[in-house]
């Protein structure tokens, strides 16, 4: 509502030259005046409660302070965790007691959780030594932070082309900076002064730092980083043939047909730096592993269980498929409230990150939800539960790689004008390698198109897009020949004819010249255009 403002007159000290002029102030007429707006403060009470990590053992709430640790059911256990990362940064080198330094001590705490197995059974308790990042200062205690992890597309077309993989975590990189830190209170007293040599968790240069250091050993060795993706090494040799490494930040998958190179790799490692063997691959970036004698099977079942129980999505409203045929719009339903559009988000995100790891059959509905992350409304948020209720009902479901050894393939395909609001196609592709799919995408095209053919031709050249990058990467595991054209499949005849000829047609004299670069790729014979 509107205000009247108040005036307050200045007074002036007597002999003054002249009268200053009123000053106008502006009185807040809000209700809720010195008060956050309500969807900051459910964000803050969501947050600064205890977090529960449910496990098939029963439930364990994780402290946040020393306090909650002491008052702790299993103070005890949380207690030993955090003595054995003490003891682990001390025995590594990572940290030079100091008493003359040059620089602001930057603080740091100790993060407790419970580490669960990928079958939802306990594993340990866990506590982390962390620096508080957002202490340092660009300049000063860091410069780059930027480091290479895996694609997803890497890691599937890496786990679909080899049979035997075994994964190891560690954590362990030298450090360029000159930089100071000061252990918890309940660590060391709180008074010492550590330089650090190695990094730690929560410095913003640790990630960058560690694949430094992890690069320079894996060279030495005699690996090679992919072109295509940094965090990728290869290297072939007489006996395995080609060989692989994909990296996660501080996890590995190595994979070898020779189990003696992937042992030899380990004790190399081992010998540089502190490794911790995990084993045969079983989980991996929150998605289940299970090798099945040829096959391999990619599932997220943990981290859909997760979602559905954080949604409260009921287990017994189940749906078969993942969305209505009737397109949504920006005017479907009334507007959310701010935690009702906080939710939305959140579910958004979530079901991103299925559809990322192993669920291809839900991009399509996933992007049409991010079109409304702006302004969602009820129809919207219907939608992502009916996506959930969808998950519920087939949550054990996966990729499946095997069976057709070195067959890669893709596909594309557009619809024309599917979406209401501003009548623009939606690109589709899909690549399919020994017998799964490891990469696929759903976007709406960039600009509208009057026919079919224009819709399509967009899309194959998104899809001849992601077929050149994995002409970089796919010669690494010894699947094609770097001059091997990809085969990429499309059921419009008038788009492949388009593809295919240089000339500029009545058909295809408008469109962008961005996009031509996809028959100058069929010309050259990178990618080979095939009807379906």
């Amino acid at each position: 509502p509107d205000v009247q403002d108040e005036q307050t007159e200045v007074l002036e000290p007597e002999g003054a030259a002249a009268p200053t002029p009123a000053t106008t102030l502006r009185i807040s007429g809000r209700s809720n005046k010195g008060q956050p707006p309500e969807r900051y403060v459910a964000m803050k009470a969501k947050t600064v409660q205890q977090r529960v990590v449910m496990h098939s053992g029963g439930a364990v709430q994780i402290p946040k302070t020393w306090r909650d640790v002491l008052l702790h059911p299993e103070s005890a256990n949380f207690k030993a965790a955090m003595v054995e990362e003490k003891n682990s940064i001390f025995e590594m080198g990572v940290l030079e007691p100091v008493s003359d330094y040059n620089k602001k001590p930057i603080p740091t705490m100790v993060v407790y959780d419970v580490k669960v197995k990928a079958d939802g059974g306990f594993d340990r308790y866990k506590a982390r030594i962390v620096v508080k990042g957002y202490a340092q200062r660009v300049g000063i205690d860091f410069d780059d932070t930027w480091a290479p992890v895996s694609k997803l597309e890497s890691v599937r077309s890496f786990l679909a082309t080899a049979a035997t993989r075994n994964w190891t975590a560690f954590l362990n990189a030298e450090l360029t900076e000159e930089i100071y830190i000061r252990l918890p209170e309940e660590v060391d007293g709180g008074t010492q002064v550590y330089r650090l040599r190695k990094a730690l968790y929560g410095l913003k240069q640790a990630s960058r730092a560690w694949y430094e250091k992890l690069k320079d050993m894996m060279t030495s060795l005699g690996w090679t980083a992919s072109d295509a993706d940094p965090a990728f090494f290869w290297r072939e040799t007489t006996a395995a043939g080609y060989e692989g490494v994909c990296c996660h930040v501080d996890d590995m998958l190595i994979g070898s047909t020779v189990l003696a190179n992937v042992i030899e790799l380990k004790q190399q490692l081992g010998s540089m730096v502190e490794i911790k063997d995990l084993g045969v691959a079983s989980y991996y970036l929150a998605m289940e592993v299970q090798q099945r004698s040829d096959k391999l099977l990619l599932t997220q079942q943990k981290y859909i269980s997760e979602i559905l129980e954080r949604f409260q999505v009921p287990q017994f409203e189940k749906k078969h498929t993942p969305m209505d045929t009737r397109q949504l719009s920006a005017e479907d339903g009334d507007l959310l409230d701010d935690q009702s559009t906080a939710k939305y988000r959140e579910m958004t995100g979530c079901l991103m990150y299925v559809c990322r790891g192993t669920r291809p059959d839900i991009a399509y509905s996933v992007g049409v939800l991010a079109r409304y992350m702006k302004q969602p409304r009820t129809l919207h948020l219907k939608a992502a539960m009916d996506i959930l209720k969808y998950l519920a009902a087939t949550k054990l479901m996966g990729i499946e790689y095997g069976g057709q050894r070195d067959t890669f393939v893709g596909y594309s395909d557009s619809d024309l004008g599917g979406c209401r609001d501003d009548s623009r196609s939606t690109t589709g592709f899909a690549f399919m390698l020994n017998g799964g799919a490891v990469s696929w995408r759903s976007r709406l095209q960039p600009t509208i198109a009057d026919s079919s053919c224009e819709a399509e031709f967009m899309a194959a050249a998104e899809a001849i897009k992601e077929a050149l990058w994995f002409k970089k990467l796919l010669p690494n595991l010894g699947v094609i020949d770097e001059d091997e054209a990809v085969m990429i499949m499309c059921d419009n005849e008038s788009a492949e004819a388009v593809l295919r000829s240089p000339r500029i047609n009545e058909v295809s004299k408008h469109i962008s010249r961005k996009w031509n670069f996809a028959k100058e790729s069929v010309a050259l014979n990178e990618v080979k255009i095939e009807h379906v």
